[in-house]
């Protein structure tokens, strides 16, 4: 992970945003072309981990579904200590 992260840094609001958005896009694109063999074909990750590609599907669903409950969670503190933050613009 460090080495992606070095070769693809994100420092404003706006990378960081356009990066989210093209990775979905990306991720949109290559799911809606598996067909059923392809789905539930199995897939390694660099660190050994094993999934069919549906199941990293629904891991990446619930990684996205944990940050936004950190977010949530972060936002709830910072509100309860009279920090008024603004999420959407």
């Amino acid at each position: 992970m460090n080495a992606f992260y070095l070769q693809h840094p994100a420092y404003t609001k706006l990378e960081l945003k356009t990066a989210l958005i093209e990775s979905f896009n990306q991720l949109k694109a290559a799911s809606s072309s598996f067909d059923e063999r392809k789905l539930f074909s199995l897939q390694t990750s660099y660190w050994g981990c094993r999934y069919t590609r549906f199941e990293w599907l629904l891991e990446i669903q619930s990684h996205l579904y944990h940050h936004r409950a950190e977010l949530y969670t972060l936002l709830t503190c910072y509100r309860r200590n009279g920090l008024d933050v603004v999420l959407f613009e």
